[in-house]
């Protein structure tokens, strides 16, 4: 496959369509009704994408057919895995979180009913011989794919919490890694709450000696006034005991919780899991937006 003939393939309509419909549904589409179909929207267009993008890479190799099952396969198969091994699904996001790339990959096997775009990026190659792109399509085309890529990749500065303390009764600490002000790859963080999880504000004079991260919370669990017990369980998610840990019902489900703690006055269980959740006296889970 020549690097030509890579490019070309992105001025395909069905590229370009793909290309749009990640934009907007980045831009416009997930802000305004963030819903399961969104999500599968913005993967749909991933799928006819990312094979694309790949085989372009490795366009100066040659071998065309090669490069274009190489590309259609580790793209399946990453998806696949990284959709129903949990644990293969939090090492990608740790890893991709401490590089300064964070990626939006949630363990949710519905989510591979997007694979038949891997056919899509097939039919396009096909296609390309016969289509016939200037220099200037194909540099509108890799900008416009750039743009859309560019769009649906979080902010690098997101802030990712792994450890939480509980030093009185008025105060939560949560411990983390961020971009955001550094140059020189992820900094520390450590961030204060007197509402109960619910709004957090940095705080540099706490040191990261304080925090005591549990080693495993797979044997951890807290209480609540309410008399239900919160049970972490590996790779699965949060579990409620009413019976003392006799018998666990699934609460939420994690990939992988790191820490929990419960706030006694307002009745809140916060839960590190990567991003930063609580969980309130009436039963609802609220995922919090956390900004260094």
């Amino acid at each position: 496959m020549k690097p030509t003939s890579a490019l070309t393939s992105l001025t395909h309509p069905l590229a370009v369509l793909a290309a749009l419909l990640l934009l907007a549904n980045a831009l416009i589409l997930q802000p305004l009704w963030p819903n399961w179909l969104t999500g599968k929207l913005s993967d749909l267009a991933w799928m006819v994408l990312a094979p694309l993008l790949l085989a372009a890479a490795l366009a100066p190799l040659g071998l065309s057919r090669i490069v274009r099952v190489f590309s259609l396969g580790v793209v399946g198969i990453t998806l696949i895995a990284t959709k129903i091994v949990a644990p293969l699904n939090t090492a990608l996001l740790y890893w991709s979180a401490n590089f300064g790339w964070p990626l939006k990959l949630a363990l949710e096997a519905s989510d591979l009913i997007v694979l038949p775009g891997l056919i899509m990026a097939w039919h396009i190659w096909e296609q390309t011989p016969q289509l016939s792109a200037s220099v200037w399509a194909r540099g509108c085309a890799t900008i416009l794919v750039s743009l859309a890529l560019l769009a649906d990749t979080p902010a690098s500065n997101i802030v990712t919490i792994d450890c939480l303390e509980k030093p009185d009764n008025f105060t939560i600490l949560a411990k983390g890694k961020t971009t955001a002000g550094s140059y020189f790859g992820p900094r520390t963080i450590i961030l204060t709450s007197d509402d109960g999880g619910l709004t957090w504000r940095e705080d540099s004079r706490i040191d990261e000696d304080e925090f005591r991260c549990f080693a495993n919370l797979q044997a951890t669990s807290v209480h609540n006034s309410q008399n239900i017990d919160f049970y972490v369980v590996s790779n699965k998610g949060i579990y409620t005991s009413t019976d003392g840990g006799q018998t666990l019902a699934l609460e939420k489900e994690f990939s992988t919780v790191f820490d929990m703690e419960m706030d006694n006055v307002t009745g809140n269980l916060v839960v590190a899991a990567g991003d930063l959740w609580i969980r309130t006296p009436e039963g609802e889970w609220q995922a919090i937006t956390l900004t260094p």
